[in-house]
């Protein structure tokens, strides 16, 4: 029987200290790119809602969570918790989500450390990771992406830790650990559901013993006992909003294309024509190196097949979900944050297992790749700062806004959630109002916020030009990356009616 070398045992060794000191460079790193410019980010919509419900009594904070519908409780009361430490200030709901996404770093080279057989898997996937957009990008919002994919990091590194041989003994302490993580899954995010059942399936696919199979399960089990009780609680408000259309429905239904730009995520989108096909090629290179190429002595591991389970199934699943007949309004990259680590990984994983079978050459081989995967992670991030900021900026808006509302002229919002209520957080005043549904009631002349790609309201507009306004100035602002989804701010006045003569009056 082949005995496994000293560098291919599947257990956590004990690191050595400039394996640590380059862990510790890669995590300020990340920290740094995650905390820079951080200022000149505004808060969105979704984030001034968050700030709503931390300022809230708990039972109306609850109220508002369950008439919301869209998320469960847990983020909302961990985030009112960490708002009395660091303020209700925009970076002090912020900070929640800048820690959870700085220790996903060193989390992710933990479970790097207890893949079979890995040499560089755990430093290059932190690397990977600190250099993610999408991960920084979450990580520096004030909603529960960052906090839901450290939990799934938690979730995966314990499975991996008590499935490391089918001999070891799991005790109550892990089966315990174990419910409690999908519990905090499920009631974080909806979606932590499909990741709890992803890896339910992933250890019964792999080769563990069947005490371990049935542990899984029963824990899975349990956890979705305990979330009834909130899925009772909300059944209601979703029978009433048919729902949850109302909020998501203008997500549309994802095609293949945004299924592939959310699986190449991962290891980041470089701008240039065919980027999105090349790195979903490497990226399905690398996973069948994880798989194909674990040497004999430790195939048994079920690691690489719990990788590429909670790196593909979850957007797979909801890919199918969004689409007909069911048309549920879930699909988009920030409910799959959890799946970047996780394809990371195995990535990382693929090209270790790819370089050491280069033999003479795998010292060269290794450099090269690790090179190239920093290199795809690095280009948009590095585009990204330097196109500063990634999210339109209301602050400016709100400053644009107030000079007009100085010149006597009100500001309203087609829609008043997403673009009213945070150029209301930097006005620190009722600057902005939701547009009325009787045109009657404007004034002559008003400053209009509004989504140009929105069809409702690009609809709304033109009902407010056929009633006889007209813009006389128009600004465009969106972020650095020129999204499509940005904020239009118009100034509309009313023309003026005809005279006896037949001839217009001139208009200011």
């Amino acid at each position: 029987m082949e005995s496994p070398l000293p560098e291919e045992s599947s257990s956590f060794r004990r690191s050595r200290p400039d394996a640590l000191l380059l862990l510790l460079i890669v995590v300020l790193c990340g920290a740094f790119l995650r905390i820079t410019l951080l200022s000149h980010e505004a808060l969105e919509g979704d984030e001034i809602f968050s700030l709503h419900v931390v300022l809230m009594p708990p039972l109306q904070e609850l109220a508002a969570i369950r008439a919301d519908l869209v998320h469960p409780p847990l983020y909302y009361f961990l985030l009112q918790a960490t708002a009395k430490i660091w303020g209700a200030s925009a970076y002090g709901i912020r900070v929640l989500s800048l820690l959870c996404g700085i220790l996903s770093i060193p989390l992710v080279w933990l479970i790097g450390r207890g893949l079979p057989g890995q040499r560089v898997t755990a430093l290059l996937a932190a690397a990977l990771l600190a250099l993610n957009q999408s991960h920084i990008f979450y990580s520096q919002e004030a909603r529960s992406y960052a906090w839901y994919t450290l939990l799934t990091m938690a979730f995966v590194l314990w499975m991996i830790r008590i499935t490391a041989t089918p001999e070891r003994i799991v005790t109550i302490g892990d089966w315990v650990a174990a419910a409690l993580l999908m519990i905090l899954l499920v009631y974080t995010h909806y979606v932590g559901a499909i990741y709890v059942a992803s890896a339910v399936l992933a250890v019964l696919l792999a080769r563990t013993s069947r005490g371990q199979k049935v542990g899984v399960f029963l824990c899975a089990l349990f956890a979705a006992l305990t979330f009834l009780p909130w899925l009772a609680a909300i059944a209601g408000v979703y029978h009433q909003k048919q729902g949850v259309g109302e909020n998501l429905d203008w997500q549309g239904h994802p095609d293949l294309y945004a299924l592939k730009q959310v699986l190449a995520s991962s290891l980041g989108i470089p701008s240039f024509h065919g980027s999105t096909t090349l790195v979903l090629l490497v990226i399905a290179l690398l996973g069948l190196a994880a798989i194909l190429l674990t040497p004999r002595h430790i195939a048994n591991s079920p690691a690489p097949v719990i990788l590429l389970c909670l790196g593909i199934l979850p957007p797979v699943i909801v890919f199918i979900l969004s689409r007909p007949p069911i048309n549920l309004p879930l699909f988009g990259l920030r409910h799959f944050l959890p799946s970047i680590p996780c394809m990371i990984l195995l990535c990382s994983y693929g090209l270790d297992r790819l370089a050491q079978k280069a033999m003479t050459y795998r010292a060269a081989a290794t450099a090269f790749g690790a090179v190239v995967l920093l290199l795809i992670a690095a280009v948009p991030t590095m585009q990204n700062l330097r196109s500063r900021p990634s999210r339109i900026p209301y602050d400016v808006v709100s400053h644009a806004v107030m000079l007009d509302h100085a010149e006597g002229m009100p500001a309203y919002a087609t829609w008043f959630y997403g673009v009213g209520e945070p150029v209301n957080f930097y006005c620190a005043t009722q600057c902005v109002n939701p547009l009325p549904e009787a045109d009657a009631a404007l004034p002559s002349k008003f400053v209009l916020l509004f989504r140009p790609r929105s069809s409702s309201d690009t609809q709304r507009l033109e009902q407010l030009q056929h009633e006889g306004f007209s813009e006389i100035q128009q600004q465009y602002y969106t972020d650095g990356g020129h999204s499509i989804y940005g904020t239009t701010l118009a100034v509309l006045q009313r023309s003026q009616p005809e005279n006896s003569t037949g001839v217009a009056t001139a208009g200011h």
